[in-house]
This record gives structure tokens, sequence and C-alpha cells, in this order.
């Protein structure tokens, strides 16, 4: 069972603070015919994709970076297609990037770094036309010609209602590649520079890394009404990483409704926050007791996600693309027509986003250090949350008044009442509704209890007594604005000191909780956790 200070989304869950100490072993490159992911930079704009072939040297897949402006391009006609199209100058290598990214890998391996040798380069399209790609071998360039197979969609880009630059999200790029004296096929996709942002389906499928056997979750923690889950590597003393976070970002306002003229579709941009230095920050202060070494975030390598059929039965939901400096990550959401685009962004993403973003969750795939995966065994929801209750129930008023001075028993000023609207009560076992009191406290704290009237845990003990011989938990949660969540569990019981109050129940109540997600599941059966007594199940 977890510290109270993690009931404001999930009841109980843990907080495990582990010390093991170890050496971080050096990575071989796979055995897979796949080579292995290094890292990616951002270097003048551009995303450079580092990966280990297992030669003397790391190497760089062609660059595919658009670094002129896409907008004065002017249209020309293909007099064999009789086609409008536009030619894009890509840049494959350049020897000032090389330098650059030399620089910047300089604490990643000893290895020198190089520009993977190109051998060829074909063009492909999922919903535009490409005509198709100019390149010679002994060129640092190459010219993409998009075909605009449309006639609204040229108008469109000759009176500049639309970026011709979002075409390159229809286009996909083959090129293939000498490594280690093997040939292999890679499918790129084209970015602008200081606009890339890479498909993460793409890039997974191109490169393999180990999966990490070393992961321990530490600390689940809010921050600006969010969820924050950090893990510690335990072969590397004091190295501790936080997941992606996958926020949606606050906007009072979106940008416009823009037109896809590949797919034909008018869609909105969508932004989420993968790292975030004030998160950083909190976390660092969090961890301050056990002396880290280091504390980074992980990055987000893949994802799995969900989408609620109310919503995908009206919007198309496209691939989630992350940035260049792994920092933010950008969904696109493809409407029926502008009006419908123009109803949910005014309507739903400026007033109240939560109502969106409840129909999508994640599953993430991180990478640790730039070395192994992380799969996350947590459902990840972009939304917020505001304040939380947890309450244990009672049939009638005066047993509930008997549960009341049973756990007031000692010292402790506060515990309430609370009855719902359908008559049956609860006594309030936890409450946290703004941050002016610490929940981060050692074991003797949790078992004492603390707090004052708004937030407060009433103590293990008293929790043990309450739900001898179980009881009903309820957890609710309001949201920013305004939402409410609850979820019930029957049969819920902490037992005594003799078990380190080892938290279990029967099931969560389908038809008494309106969450989906049983967030209680992985701790079920386990032993109370706090920064000073860890009894993490290994």
């Amino acid at each position: 069972m977890s510290s109270a200070a993690q009931v404001a989304v999930a009841a109980l869950l843990l907080i495990f603070c582990s010390l093991v100490a170890a050496q971080l072993p050096q990575r071989a490159p796979t055995a897979s015919s796949k080579p292995r992911f290094v890292t990616q930079l951002n270097v003048s704009g551009c995303p450079l994709v580092v990966y280990d072939s297992g030669e003397h040297a790391l190497e760089i897949e062609p660059i595919m970076c658009v670094t002129g402006a896409i907008e004065k391009q002017p249209l020309k006609l293909d007099l064999i297609s009789q086609i409008l199209y536009i030619r894009v100058p890509v840049l494959l290598w350049d020897t000032h990037m090389l330098a650059q990214a030399g620089l910047q890998l300089r604490n990643v391996s000893l290895k020198p770094v190089r520009f993977a040798t190109v051998t060829n380069i074909g063009a492909l399209a999922t919903k535009s036309s490409v005509i198709g790609f100019e390149w010679s071998s002994n060129h640092s360039a190459g010219v993409l010609k998009i075909g605009i197979n449309n006639t609204e969609a040229a108008l469109m880009m000759m009176t500049r209602e639309t970026s011709p630059t979002d075409a390159l999200d229809q286009v996909q790029l083959t090129a293939t590649i000498l490594s280690n004296r093997k040939f292999r096929q890679v499918t790129l996709r084209p970015v602008a520079r200081n606009r890339g942002f890479t498909e993460l389906s793409l890039l997974s499928a191109r490169y393999e890394l180990e999966t990490c056997s070393d992961i321990k979750f530490v600390l689940l923690m809010h921050h600006r009404n969010r969820q924050v889950r950090v893990f510690q590597r335990l072969d590397s003393r004091g190295a501790y990483y936080i997941e992606p976070l996958l926020w949606s970002v606050d906007k009072s306002t979106y940008g416009p409704v823009e037109y896809d003229y590949g797919r034909n579709m008018h869609y909105l941009k969508l932004d989420l926050v993968l790292q975030d230095e004030a998160t950083l920050d909190a976390v660092r202060t969090q961890l301050a007791e056990l002396s880290p070494r280091s504390v980074e975030f992980m990055r987000l390598w893949a994802v799995e996600r969900s989408v609620s059929s109310l919503l995908s039965s009206r919007f198309e939901v496209g691939p989630l693309m992350v940035s260049a400096d792994w920092k933010f990550a950008q969904l696109r959401l493809y409407c029926r027509s502008i009006k419908q685009c123009t109803n949910l962004k005014s309507n739903v993403m400026t007033k109240d986003p939560f109502a969106f973003w409840y129909h999508i969750n994640w599953h993430p795939t991180s990478i640790v250090n730039s070395d192994c995966l992380f799969k996350s065994d947590s459902t990840v929801s972009s939304g917020k949350t505001e304040s939380s209750t947890d309450a244990i129930s009672c049939s009638r008023s005066a047993s509930c008044a008997y549960l009341r001075s049973l756990a007031r028993s000692g010292d402790l000023s506060f515990g309430k009442l609370k009855r719902l609207a359908d008559g049956r009560w609860f006594f309030i076992i936890q409450q946290r509704v703004s941050a002016e009191e610490s929940f981060r406290r050692t074991l003797a704290s949790y078992i004492r209890g603390f707090g004052n009237e708004n937030n407060f845990w009433i103590g293990l003990n008293r929790i043990a007594s309450l739900t001898d011989g179980g009881a009903t938990l309820r957890v609710e949660m309001k949201l920013w604005n305004g939402t409410e969540w609850y979820a019930e569990y029957s049969n819920f019981t902490v037992e005594g000191v003799g078990s380190m109050y080892r938290m279990t129940y029967r099931e969560m109540l389908r038809d008494k909780s309106n969450a989906k997600h049983d967030a209680m599941q992985y701790h079920k059966g386990m032993q109370f956790s706090t920064i000073n007594v860890d009894n993490d199940r290994d």
C-alpha cells in the first residue's frame, strides 16, 4: 500500500526509496539485423538520427531536412503528368552539422561519427502525389517534387491560405544505406528546419534497443495538478529517470484550423509536453534527501494509444510526432469539415480541454539514458487533476458516528463525515485540496496521522481499525475544470503493523464508479512504503 501523498489520483499508491548501487554497464550492439539506436540530435534546427551498426564509427542517417522557405517556391506544371507541383530542396548531409554532432556525442560514445553511405533515394506518398526525387550520389542535397493533385489545394496555396510545408507530412522517402557491408532500406520523412517532428512509429521500426531489466519505480508525485512518475536505475548509483509527461498544453487560444491538401481534410494541431524544466526541478527537490547523482527525463520511443469510439467516430486521430529535441509531441486531429474543427476548438479545446483528452490514453515505451527501453506498466492521461478525497463507508449515521469517535481517539482533531445523494455515509480518511500541507513524510508520521481540516491523513493504525473485517473505499477526484471522477472498491482492508499495513480489496465496483481504469490493481496486496521505509515488492 502506498503513502497517502499518492492517493490524489489512485488511492494508496506506493512510494519506493531504493538505494541499490552498481556501475552502469556498457551495452554492445544487438545481434539483430536492425542497428542499435544511439540518439537523436537537434543540429541547426534539423533532427539527426545516430545509430551503431557495429562498425568502428557511429553513423548518421541522411538528414532529409528542408532548410529553405518552401512558401517561396512557385507552382510549376509537369508536362508529362499535367500535375502542378513545387520543387523542394532537401539537405542530405552537411560537414558543419557533422562537426556539431561530433561535439554533442563526446559524452555518449568514444567512437567517431560519420554520415551513412547512401546508394539510392526514392520517394513515395501516403495521400499526396509525389512526382519524384532528383538526386545524384555526389551531391549533398536533392530536390523533391511534390504534386498538388487537388484544385482547391492549389488555389489555397497560391492565396497563402495554407502552407506547402504541410505537404511534407504526407511524403515518405526511401533510402538504401550501406552499413557494415550490408544494404538496408529505411523509410524517412522530410522535415522543415525548426519545424521538424519525427513520427515515432517510423523511428522505432528502423532501430532496436534492449529492454531495461534494472528499472524500479520509486515515486509518484503531483506537479501542476499532473502525475509525474519517477524511476531509479538500479545498476547505477543515484540515477533517477522521469517518464515522459505527455501533458496537454494549457492554452487559452489554439492556432487556426489548417488544411491538409494531401488528405483533403481540415485539422487542428494539438501540442503535448514530454519534458519540462520546472517539473525536473520539482522532482530534484523531492529526491533531495536521497542525494541523487543525476535526475533526467526518459525519451519517448514508442506509444500505444487507446481512443474512445465516441471520438474516433467523429474525428480521425493522426500519428504522434515527437520534436527533434524530444521535449514536445504533436497530434493532429482531422475533421470532416472546417465547421467541425472550429466548433471543437471554440467549444471544447479552449473551454474544457479535459473533455477531449479524456477520450485518449497512452501506454508509452521510453529510452533510458540512450541505452535501453522501458515499457510503462501504467496508462497515462494527458488531462490534469485538482483535488482528491478518500473515504470509508458505513451504512447508517449511528455507525458512522462510532467510526468517527474511533478514528478520533488520541490527539487527532479532524476526521469528516460525508453523505452521498444515495443516502450512504462515508468517513473521510484522507483529503488533499491544496499544496499547503506536505505529504512527503516518514513512516512514523503516516502511522500517527497529520494535517489540518483541509489537507489530512488520519493515520495507519486508525485506518486498520476502521477496515477490520472489510469496508467500502471510495476515491474522489475533482479536476481543474470542475469535472469529478470517483471509484469505489469492495472489501477494502488495511492490515496492522505486523504485516506492515498491507492493503488489499476484492474488486473495483464498476457500477459505483465513473472512472474506467482500476488504478489500484498493481498495488493490491502490497505493504506500505514511505521515504524512509521501502517495502517495495521485488
